[in-house]
């Protein structure tokens, strides 16, 4: 036997395989891509339903964007409270409202850090951090404020639906970016606080701070000079060999931002009971259902043609269509009657007060333009002019 044989006759040897076997590793397949595309539907959709909650929590424009207002400091916002469009169908929908209540006004990272503030311990050091931290939490608010509430009144909701996360994913990687570059700023911004003291000697109340004098408190004074040098040369060191340290302090007050907003209750077509918004996902996954299985019959007949061949790829879009059609009944493409819908109203965001500005201005102003004011620069020129006056310079 030739030696060129010897190669088939080993290929049949080893291809032990019949048509039952390789049926089964077809549909094994079929149904592991199926599962995957199950998977990723049903992550999707909670994703959308997110979106379309966090959407209508624009509208209601009870986000905590002033950082004058609650819960950064103690003055309530007046937000009028108005109902908001879900679930459409035609010309009604049902409505949902998010009433600025007690529940709704807490927040826990920001109630923290005002009552940090308030302590009688706390250090100007603190207050620094603190102080960039509630921007950034304001900016973040306010950023998703206007883009959610741009979404919702400029697309259908079905589109939100539909590329909601997408365009939300475009978006808040858009405010990322830019809040990291307005976080170098307020490292800056707020740097006054090297130069405060606090002036309040009873404990028991909130701190005073005020202005550093060179020549009353030189020392500290200095050394807080000293302080703040290091402090931004530190800073230059990470921003150059260890930048992604620096995106800590964005990327958790980011995700505080997005969990705070996300906890909300709301009132829904008036039940007696306040919803969260894991129900309302789930009110998604009831009144979508038609565009969901439609979106499960696609994978079906996709995953049909790519792992058990042209036959049953065209055999699944027949009993879709039967499905479709009525002739096989199954009420997967027919949508849940909707209940409690009254007309629409319209799509505009709340009306919201402001609060008069009590946040005390510790930083250098934007861009450095205020440095000697905030620093105790402007004091420093006065007190220069009048030791100068007392000895005669």
């Amino acid at each position: 036997m030739s030696s060129a044989e010897t190669p088939d006759l080993d290929k049949k040897k080893e291809d032990t395989s019949t048509p039952t076997t390789t049926n089964l590793k077809n549909i094994g397949g079929f149904l592991l891509l199926l599962t995957y595309y199950i998977l990723g539907i049903i992550v999707y959709f909670q994703c959308s339903g997110l979106v379309l909650y966090a959407c209508k929590l624009a509208q209601s424009n009870i986000l905590p964007t002033d950082i004058n207002c609650s819960p950064y400091t103690d003055q309530d916002p007046v937000i009028k409270e108005i109902l908001i469009n879900i679930f459409n169908s035609g010309d009604n929908s049902m409505k949902i409202k998010f009433p600025y209540n007690a529940d709704n006004k807490k927040n826990w990272f920001l109630d923290m850090l005002r009552n940090y503030k308030k302590d009688p311990d706390s250090n100007f050091i603190g207050n620094y951090y603190v102080s960039v931290a509630e921007s950034l939490m304001s900016f973040y608010n306010m950023s998703y404020n206007v883009s959610l509430n741009a979404m919702n009144q400029f697309l259908p909701e079905t589109v939100i639906v539909l590329f909601g996360p997408l365009i939300m994913w475009g978006v808040s990687s858009l405010i990322f970016i830019a809040a990291n570059i307005y976080a170098v700023a307020l490292w800056v911004m707020n740097a006054g606080w090297f130069f405060k003291k606090n002036e309040n000697a009873n404990t028991e109340k909130p701190p005073k701070w005020v202005d550093r004098s060179v020549f009353k408190d030189a020392l500290p004074y200095l050394f807080n000079l000293w302080l703040m040098s290091c402090f931004y040369t530190l800073g230059i060191i990470l921003y150059i060999f260890a930048f992604p340290f620096t995106l800590l302090l964005p990327s958790l007050t980011n995700m505080f931002t997005i969990f705070s907003g996300l906890s909300y209750e709301a009132n829904f077509n008036n039940e007696a009971t306040p919803v969260r918004v894991g129900k309302i996902v789930m009110k998604l996954f009831k009144y979508f259902k038609v565009l969901i299985m439609a979106l499960f019959s696609l994978m079906v007949i996709i995953s049909a043609f790519a792992r058990l061949g042209t036959f049953e790829g065209i055999w699944s879009i027949v009993v879709t269509g039967l499905i479709l059609w009525g002739v096989i009944s199954i009420d997967i493409f027919k949508s849940v009657d909707q209940t409690g819908l009254s007309p629409l109203v319209p799509d505009v965001q709340a009306m919201r007060s402001k609060c008069s500005k009590i946040k005390e201005d510790t930083g250098f102003g934007m861009m450095g333009l205020n440095l000697f004011k905030q620093s105790g620069g402007k004091k420093l020129v006065n007190e220069l002019k009048q030791f100068g006056k007392k000895y005669r310079l």
